[in-house]
């Protein structure tokens, strides 16, 4: 459980770095690599911390019962992953299946298991997760966009036409006169809006999403935490020794 414990370790530190770097990269095209690069390491640290504890009770819990059961047990050992599964019927297949013995023996863990999943608590949070970590291992990285989200409260043009009170919520683009954009970042620069009176803030989005990313990493964060730690508080209290190296 200690590299699962460490990894946690990283992973809070580096969300600390791309909360700093976050409004920095909003702002410059050049560190925009650097936050997926940083965004990446962490969602990896994660996965890897779920999948360490799931190895981990694989190896104290079920090892015995599944060389029991498999002739190719090292080739079960390679499919050991923290379970994420839409649909409650294919978890308890795999679960069962590679998790030998574990529902019957140690049900919390069972249970610790079964929480975070999509058809438990109706979020899917977890695949979500799991398909940005998959995202990440290919050449666009973490795909996140920029989004704005604030309130124009008085907007007026050369014709004399205004906006009043309008509020925007994670868009991609707030509006565009005459096909030039507005700049929530520079709104006095367009040539075609004589007043502005507002207030927005921008952020970055992971695509299909218009949640602020730091928000999200931030709850994946806490998820993580909540589980890995529920797994080793378990195990220390069985008084579970480390397995021994081969």
């Amino acid at each position: 459980m200690q590299d699962a414990l460490y990894l946690l370790d990283e992973a809070e530190q580096a969300l600390e770095d791309i909360s700093k770097l976050h409004h920095k990269a909003l702002a410059s095209e050049d560190l925009q690599r650097t936050l997926a690069f940083k965004i990446k390491n962490f969602l990896a640290a994660l996965n890897s911390s779920l999948d360490y504890a799931a190895y981990y009770i694989f190896e104290v819990f079920c090892l015995e019962n599944a060389s029991a059961v498999y002739d190719n047990i090292e080739y079960i050992k390679r499919k050991i992953y923290f379970p994420a599964y839409k649909k409650e019927k294919i978890f308890e297949e795999q679960v069962n299946k590679h998790f030998v013995g574990l529902k019957e023996d140690h049900n919390f863990l069972y249970e610790v298991f079964k929480m975070p999943q999509e058809f438990e608590i109706g979020s899917s949070w977890l695949t979500d997760f799991k398909k940005h970590c998959n995202e990440t291992k290919h050449v666009r990285l973490t795909r996140n966009k920029k989004l704005y989200s604030g309130t124009l409260d008085y907007l007026s043009f050369p014709e004399g036409i205004t906006m009043l009170n309008n509020k925007f919520e994670g868009v991609g683009q707030v509006l565009t006169v005459n096909d030039v954009p507005f700049d929530p970042d520079n709104p006095h620069n367009h040539p075609y809006i004589n007043q502005y009176e507002g207030e927005f803030t921008s952020y970055f989005s992971f695509e299909g999403s218009s949640k602020p990313i730091v928000k999200t990493l931030e709850f994946y964060l806490n998820m993580v935490i909540e589980i890995v730690t529920n797994i080793n508080d378990y195990c220390e209290s069985q008084q579970i020794k480390p397995p021994k190296k081969n």
